[in-house]
């Protein structure tokens, strides 16, 4: 076993720090000014030039993990997606959810020695990323209760929608061992949650604090092994609800217990079975390999299930659109949007990320890395909890908030690379 050796870090990898900041700075401006959308197609633009750098092929099958292939083909379908046509009315297709894949799935062009990876740094980074983010996240929640001065709409899509992120600092902390912020984050947690009660955010905590003990815990395979099945839960879910919709109906009967009961909160879980079974209708009806191509719009017709849609009186919630609302499971939209091809080709190379983080995981123990293996426990810890919300919301489309899983991914997979440098 080789230690790891000092080296400067790729210029290319530093400059992709910063511009994930001034993503996050456009992500805010888009959703305070929507007229400034255009902006984060330039500087994920941007981002893909310096990641991909200079275009040389590496890939090989004894020494590469191939699962950000799987992420560049997904990519390329939404090219071709995207230019084949745009879903009825204003709402772009869902190719839109998986172009930003294109960030993991160019790491294939990247020669290892143009993203040399200083893992300290890279550690410390998003331990002081995720802590701003969640410090500003409880912030604009505190502005919005007290003095109305963010937008409602702006309000009501970060509560439950990028909140994996602040379970994922509140994790970190938490693995590094620093008790006195994990503590501080613990009370900003908290703080969120009493004002806006979320029961996807109770379950990512949940299952992200469990993890993280388990791995303090030196019980690395006992953890995994409950991440990876969880994972396979999640994945299967869409399938099995196809197969048994009246099962599921039990599983989703523990959602209005906890947001009524534990957070006293209003449940809106009448409106989720029935975008479910809407959505259980389109898939019946789409081609059973490739569903819709990923052209179809992610919307169902909920007000032809549900009486007084329009107003909210029947779910507790009051949308602008009196008829549509998306499909509330990226996992569903993805079966329903690209059928078993589809489907299986995401859900492979997210399992194919954790795998890799498997096996990396105990290289860096081996090594007695401290700061690598607290990276890999991080971001294994933020992938299952970002399939635990995506499992119940459509975040994918919204890159705004997608980015926060995205790029640590492309982090993933140097991070695995740059360990397994170490063995050489």
């Amino acid at each position: 076993m080789v230690s790891p050796a000092n080296f400067q870090e790729s210029a290319r990898f530093r400059l992709l720090k910063v511009l994930m900041i001034v993503v996050a700075c456009d992500g805010a401006c888009t959703l305070l000014l929507p007229q400034l959308s255009f902006l984060k197609y330039g500087i994920f633009l941007a981002i893909l030039l310096v990641a991909a750098g200079t275009f040389s092929v590496n890939l090989s099958i004894t020494t590469f993990p191939l699962y950000p292939l799987g992420f560049l083909i997904l990519a390329i379908i939404s090219i071709f997606a995207l230019v084949a046509g745009r879903a009825d009315g204003e709402m772009i297709s869902y190719s839109s959810a998986l172009f930003p894949m294109l960030l993991v799935g160019l790491v294939v062009f990247i020669p290892e020695d143009q993203s040399r990876m200083d893992i300290d740094a890279t550690t410390k980074f998003f331990e002081v990323f995720s802590v701003a983010f969640l410090i500003l996240h409880v912030m604009s929640q505190v502005v919005f209760l007290f003095w109305k001065f963010v937008p409602e709409d702006w309000f009501s899509m970060t509560i439950h929608e990028n909140t994996f992120f602040a379970i994922f600092a509140l994790c970190l902390s938490a693995l590094q061992g620093r008790w006195r912020l994990f503590c501080f984050l613990g009370s900003l947690t908290v703080i969120s949650l009493l004002i806006r009660p979320s029961s996807t955010f109770i379950a990512g905590l949940a299952i992200g604090l469990s993890m993280a003990f388990g791995f303090l815990l030196q019980r690395r395979v006992l953890t995994m092994a409950v991440g990876n099945a969880l994972l396979s839960v999640l994945m299967l879910f869409p399938i099995i609800f196809i197969a048994m919709p009246d099962f599921t109906n039990l599983i989703y009967g523990i959602e209005p217990m906890v947001k009524e009961g534990l957070l006293g909160s209003t449940s809106n879980n009448s409106f989720r079975m029935a975008v479910l079974e809407l959505a259980r209708e389109a898939i019946l009806e789409s081609h059973w390999a490739t569903g819709q191509g990923f052209t179809g719009t992610t919307n169902v017709n909920v007000g032809s299930v549900i009486d007084g849609w329009e107003t909210g009186a029947e779910v507790g919630v009051d949308l602008a659109a009196a008829s549509q609302a998306p499909v509330h499971s990226d996992f569903m939209i993805m079966l329903w949007q690209g059928g078993i091809l589809g489907y299986s080709l995401f859900a492979l190379s997210l399992l194919g990320a954790v795998r890799q983080i498997g096996r990396s995981l105990v290289v860096a123990e081996e090594a007695q890395h401290g700061a690598a293996t607290t990276l890999l426990r991080s971001l294994y810890i933020l992938i299952v909890v970002f399939c635990t919300f995506i499992s119940f919301n459509p975040i994918l489309q919204k890159y705004s908030f997608s980015y926060l899983f995205w790029f640590p991914l492309l982090v993933v997979t140097l991070a695995c690379r740059e360990v397994r440098l170490w063995k050489r």
